[in-house]
């Protein structure tokens, strides 16, 4: 009877943890991100910035999650962004549980390190590169702002809005702008997509 009690306890723990941080896994035969012609914007104030987000581009993107990072700061792109999602596709969500990727975020960036390898296995970095995306997600609303908090990685998701550029100034002069990356085959600074999310789904 104690060795079962134990035995749950682990587990329970060990589901939590899981639930918590995630977990590893590969997934066969996700397309390609969606994106089509857009127009329009929002003004949004945070704080002492008055913000206009303009849609460039309508975006679709279907993914495995591989890394996620929540902001809590005042910063104002953690304030307007509170979370990046980092999403595969392709060939990279096929392997990910095969290969030995090594996923982090730092400084609103996606980083993934493995054997120098690999790379003969996936028809090279650049074929890597372009079947991932770090997503700095902007939600539409408070229910969008907790889905996208729920996300975790080993997460099957699908993100629906708009992928943006970002200007704002506040009265003393102080300016802000993110733009968002509209292709798949950038790397480092710029590289990222910057997405207004009207829709997340778990598939």
């Amino acid at each position: 009877m104690l060795l079962a009690i134990i035995i749950g306890v682990i587990a329970a723990v060990a589901m939590s943890i899981n639930v918590k941080n995630g977990y590893r896994r590969g997934i066969a035969g996700i397309g390609e991100p969606v994106q089509g012609p857009a127009e329009g914007f929002i003004h949004q104030k945070i704080g002492d910035y008055d913000l206009s987000i303009t849609f460039i581009n309508s975006y679709d993107i279907e993914g495995l999650v591989v890394h996620t990072r929540n902001y809590t700061t005042n910063n104002i792109g953690d304030q307007l962004s509170p979370c990046d999602i980092g999403l595969a596709w392709g060939i990279v969500a096929e392997n990910n549980d095969k290969i030995d990727f090594k996923w982090s975020h730092g400084n609103r960036f996606l980083n993934l390190f493995y054997d120098p390898e690999i790379e003969k296995q996936l028809d090279g970095r650049s074929n890597i590169d372009r079947h991932i995306s770090n997503n700095h997600v902007i939600p539409a609303d408070m229910s969008i702002f907790w889905q996208l908090r729920s996300i975790h990685t080993g997460d099957h998701v699908r993100l629906k809005g708009y992928l943006v550029n970002v200007e704002g100034i506040t009265r003393n002069g102080q300016s802000f702008f993110w733009y968002s990356s509209l292709t798949r085959e950038d790397v480092g600074d710029g590289a990222c997509e910057v997405m207004y999310v009207t829709s997340v789904e778990w598939l």
